[in-house]
């Protein structure tokens, strides 16, 4: 058994030798960086280590210096002894983390897609198992795709099952929080839903779960898993509008059926600063946890929301977004934390770092100064001194790449009144949400999981449709060749879930399927505080 307090950290080195491609943003060698800084800032001595050491060694891929497997030569090949005594020094449990299997990722995911995946070769996959699958440019296969989703999916799942078998307070797996997968298709750079997958572990035990995303983008592959569901609420705090992926997260999808008024979005505009978001944020998840009072909860901390992404716009610095994790960690309740989004390696290694110090309760030992580590080089910037943590607020004319971010942006009416909606939202959420539920019991003789989450069976919700184009092709310009026109799909027929009943007037307003562009014209030119999905239909700009 785990020691109360305690906080365990999960990572399998392999994780960072995946590789989407060259001009692809998504690179998880910053898992291999952030767990450098972990290691040599002496956070490892507080945590309850749960490390595939073996997978660390050199691995046969090797890609361009920036991003090949280490050790990969020179200094730090000469390292490698060193680093690896540094680990076995630090580590307080020698139990690896487990990987998913396949009947594990069934869970949730279709059999046939997780068959897709754990057969699929980058150069024997069909134009339409690329369509059906949605594994296009956002997503590709790659070499090793299904061993990497069973690591990042494993390790949620293991860490879910520390917090209710091993008496653990905090779990944490940098290397998950892939949001945006759905039940039978890729999505965003996300194969498989490590969340849906933990979240569905907790529930064995717990009667509430709180899922709560700090990313850029919108945690719709969750909130879609668990959007008819009172056992599982839903928050996501994101950029909306202006043909930011994937295009949903409005103020006015709020769940239906069982889980109406338990799914809440906060709705920003680009360049968001720490007092803006602190100001909604703060009051919002302090009614939250006090409306919900969940008994565990899933915390993405997707670091795209740093200043200065490379696919988001938000301008939140290190430390406002380290606070957000702390806040959370002060009500006491068990909590899996996830990485996430983040496409600036540097600073989302220095981000993660910081808030594993944030969460076993070591600030102090993460300085300005960057350790001496394997990864010095990937930390190198021509405008930064390598050595120091940078600021990360940027001036705003800066962070947008479509010209200067307009006054009205994050306004504070604006702002008052995403927080004064957001607010009474939550007057609408039960406390005990009707459920008769007993924990001894479960421990025990734990319900089937699929018979206790009432999991959408929809394998082409809407949101796949993915109508405002792919991330990629939305916020990537340049890496892939834009089509002539935007990937819209023809809308032919309406969603069968949104019936005409009023209770549920608002999810039928934001997942229609449009039949023509007219409608999508009145949709667009709507306020996002009326109208959901105002910016993601229609045509694409021309970039």
């Amino acid at each position: 058994m785990g020691r109360k307090g305690k906080v365990a950290y999960l990572y399998d080195g392999e994780v960072g030798g995946a590789y989407y491609g060259i001009k692809h943003p998504m690179k998880p060698h910053r898992m291999r960086m952030t767990n450098e800084l972990i290691v040599q800032y002496g956070l490892a001595e507080h945590l309850d280590v749960f490390v595939s050491l073996l997978s660390a060694r050199p691995t046969s891929l090797q890609h361009q210096n920036e991003y090949s497997c280490w050790p990969c030569s020179g200094t730090a090949a000469s390292n490698w002894q060193y680093m690896h005594q540094q680990i076995l020094n630090h580590l307080t449990s020698m139990q690896k983390p487990n990987r998913a299997t396949p009947v594990a990722l069934e869970q949730f995911h279709t059999h046939e897609y997780i068959d897709f995946l754990q057969n699929a070769k980058p150069d024997h996959v069909t134009e339409a198992q690329v369509q059906h699958y949605n594994v296009i440019d956002d997503s590709p296969i790659f070499d090793g795709v299904f061993k990497f989703c069973q690591i990042y999916a494993g390790a949620s799942i293991h860490g879910a099952q520390k917090l209710i078998q091993d008496d653990y307070d905090i779990a944490i797996n940098w290397a998950g929080g892939l949001h945006h997968a759905k039940k039978g298709q890729a999505s965003g750079f996300c194969y498989v839903n490590d969340l849906v997958l933990a979240i569905l572990e907790l529930l064995k035990y717990h009667a509430r779960v709180l899922y709560l995303d700090l990313d850029v983008h919108h945690g719709d592959g969750v909130e879609e898993a668990f959007v008819s569901n009172n056992r599982v609420m839903t928050v996501s705090f994101h950029r909306y509008g202006n043909f930011f992926f994937p295009g949903t997260g409005n103020l006015s999808e709020i769940g239906f059926g069982h889980g109406r008024w338990h799914t809440l979005n906060i709705p920003f505009d680009a360049g968001l600063t720490d007092g803006q978001f602190w100001s909604v944020f703060q009051p919002v998840m302090q009614k939250v946890m006090d409306a919900y009072q969940p008994g565990a909860v899933v915390l993405q901390c997707g670091a795209d929301s740093l200043g200065g992404d490379k696919l988001g716009d938000f301008n939140l610095s290190i430390k406002q977004h380290a606070e957000a994790v702390d806040f959370m960690k002060k009500f006491n309740v068990p909590m899996l934390v996830t990485g996430g989004g983040g496409y600036k390696k540097r600073n989302v290694a220095r981000c993660w770092a910081y808030e594993t110090a944030v969460l076993v309760g070591q600030k102090e030992l993460v300085t300005d100064q960057l350790p001496s580590n394997m990864y010095l080089d990937n930390f190198k910037n021509e405008k930064e001194d390598v050595t120091r943590v940078p600021s990360l607020n940027a001036d705003k004319m800066n962070i947008y790449r479509r010209g200067t971010i307009p006054d009205t942006y994050n306004r504070p009416v604006r702002l008052d009144r995403i927080r004064t909606q957001a607010l009474e939202h939550l007057q609408h959420v039960e406390i005990s949400p009707g459920i008769v539920f007993n924990p001894a019991a479960a421990a025990v003789n734990p319900v089937p999981i699929k018979a206790i989450a009432v999991i959408d069976q929809r394998t082409n919700h809407p949101n796949q449709c993915l109508v405002a184009s792919s991330l990629l092709q939305q916020r990537c310009h340049g890496f892939f060749e834009r089509q002539p026109d935007a990937m819209l799909p023809e809308w032919s027929s309406r969603h069968p879930e949104a019936n005409q009943e009023q209770e549920e007037h608002d999810y039928a307003l934001s997942h229609h399927l449009l039949k023509d562009y007219d409608q999508a014209d009145y949709f667009r030119n709507n306020d996002m505080f009326a109208m959901p999905w105002n910016s993601a239909w229609g045509k694409l700009p021309v970039s």
